[in-house]
């Protein structure tokens, strides 16, 4: 019988079996053993000495199950009492058993649906891509334009969420604008080249002698080429080119993709003022952001 099923007064009687034991060897008072025995099962001198004269007639959880595991880990746990509770702990355990592995089964099945609906999905969406009539039933990006939905320097998003509360923290991506380069139009000034002809036939480009530099500031420097007359006749006005230093350029560049972050953030603002101004769309909540792709400090 396991030491789980022995009854209160059993317990007590193993218990003063072993304090009287344990004085015997020692020579002494059955109370020196009862102090042993206490200090083996980690309670104290009274609590023993009450549990093992049976004065205590309703012993703490804490010290029964103090003295059933020092029984089970030393002591003699045979009884002659079987306790019906046994059969149906043992019924049981073996009925959660079978329903952690029913769980554990489900667990694994709804998982393996989970990935054949994303594979499903995945594949509808390859169908989709190539159907024309989707493309324009749901504006979705032409593929001759879909690079720049990923390797563009800010995005304009533009998306819903929901109404009530619980569900603000969705978004739902209503459209996407982006914008490929912020300094697209940005270049670096130098004086233009023509093209010459060389003794061997072959051709050169070199840097228009008729440019002059005029003046020169932290900008970089004004070139300037008067007016001319080509050999046809055709009349060429005056130009001008400001020449940069590499650093001159990444100086400009710098303010001029600010200008432009600038006005993408004034553009966003003014979309989502529009949709508040209209009334939005229905049952949603519409907000417009920017994200932001471009390597640098931009604002």
């Amino acid at each position: 019988m396991t030491v789980n099923n022995l009854k209160l007064h059993e317990m007590q009687t193993q218990m003063n079996a072993l304090a009287v034991d344990a004085a015997e060897k020692s020579g002494k008072k059955i109370t020196s053993g009862i102090k042993a025995v206490s200090k083996a099962v980690g309670v104290d001198y009274a609590t023993m000495k009450g549990f093992v004269f049976g004065t205590i007639k309703r012993p703490s959880e804490r010290t029964v199950d103090r003295v059933r595991t020092f029984l089970r880990d030393n002591g003699d746990c045979q009884s002659v009492v079987e306790d019906p509770r046994d059969a149906k702990i043992d019924a049981l355990l073996t009925e959660m058993a079978a329903l952690e592995q029913t769980i554990k089964h489900k667990d694994q099945d709804r998982e393996d649906l989970r990935l054949k609906f994303v594979d499903v999905q995945e594949q509808l969406e390859r169908v989709q891509a190539e159907d024309p009539e989707f493309h324009d039933k749901y504006q979705v990006v032409h593929p001759d334009n879909s690079y720049w939905m990923a390797h563009s320097d800010v995005y304009i998003e533009i998306y819903t969420t929901g109404s009530e509360w619980e569900d603000a923290g969705e978004r739902n991506r209503l459209c996407t604008i982006p914008i490929p380069d912020t300094t697209m139009l940005c270049h670096q000034g130098q004086v233009p080249h023509i093209r010459v002809e060389k003794d061997d036939g072959s051709f050169d480009w070199i840097p228009d002698p008729d440019y002059v530099m005029i003046s020169e500031s932290d900008k970089g420097q004004v070139w300037e080429a008067p007016e001319t007359v080509t050999s046809r006749g055709y009349t060429r006005p005056a130009r001008s080119v400001l020449v940069e230093s590499k650093e001159q350029y990444w100086v400009r560049r710098e303010q001029a993709r600010g200008e432009n972050f600038a006005l993408i953030a004034d553009t966003a603002k003014a979309i989502e003022k529009m949709y508040r101004a209209v009334g939005g769309i229905p049952d949603t909540e519409v907000y417009v952001g920017l994200r932001v792709d471009v390597i640098g400090n931009v604002f």
